[in-house]
């Protein structure tokens, strides 16, 4: 949660494609809470968006842990009019090693994203830092 948005994850949604959903709190408040967003990404390939979720400010980010290169993170950020369905992020990021586990576990804070891997050095596990430079 940050603000007055909450993000889930969905990795189920769509036959194991995911999701990412963002839900604003109305003026009504949090009892009359709808849907304000569905996150998707436009790749029939790539499952399980939305196993790991974070939200900062203005940016959501999602992990997919398996896909055919190995998972992914997807960052969307919030459009001027506000949160709105998507299916193409502002921005994604891989391993430079293809890794089914990556993106199993993530956290955004500002614009510092911290991206887990557990299956690292035989599964020691690893993380991996996104940040402006």
């Amino acid at each position: 949660m940050s603000g007055n948005t909450v993000v889930a994850g969905a990795p189920g949604f769509d036959n194991y494609r995911g999701a990412t959903y963002a839900f604003v709190e109305p003026s009504s408040g949090w009892t009359d809470m709808t849907q304000t967003a569905e996150l998707t990404v436009n790749d029939p390939i790539q499952p399980t968006l939305g196993d790991s979720v974070s939200i900062s400010n203005s940016a959501i980010v999602a992990g997919a842990p398996s896909g055919r290169d190995g998972g992914i993170f997807a960052a969307y950020c919030k459009p001027m009019s506000g949160w709105t369905n998507s299916s193409i992020p502002n921005y994604w990021g891989a391993p430079t090693r293809p890794d089914p586990y990556f993106g199993e576990v993530l956290s955004l804070s500002g614009t510092t994203l911290a991206v887990g891997d557990e299956s690292v050095n035989q599964f020691q596990g690893a993380v991996y830092m996104f940040g402006k430079p």
